[in-house]
C-alpha cells in the first residue's frame, strides 16, 4: 500500500488499531521506499476484509 511522503518517513511503523480478522489486531508494518520512488508499507489483508492503520 503506498503512504503519503509527507506524513510517513521510512522505518516509521504503523499499528493495526482495527481488523477483520482479530489476530492482526496490535500488529505493526514499516513504512519503506522503493526504488520507484515510492513510499510504501506491505500488510495483507484478510479475503473480503476491512483494516485499519495509524
Amino acid at each position: 500500500m503506498i503512504v503519503d511522503h509527507d506524513l510517513h518517513e521510512p522505518g516509521t511503523t504503523l499499528e493495526c488499531l482495527y481488523s477483520t480478522d482479530p489476530a492482526d489486531v496490535g500488529r505493526t508494518v514499516t513504512v519503506t521506499d522503493k526504488p520507484d520512488g515510492k513510499r510504501v508499507v506491505d500488510l495483507t489483508v484478510p479475503t473480503a476484509g476491512f483494516v485499519i492503520f495509524r
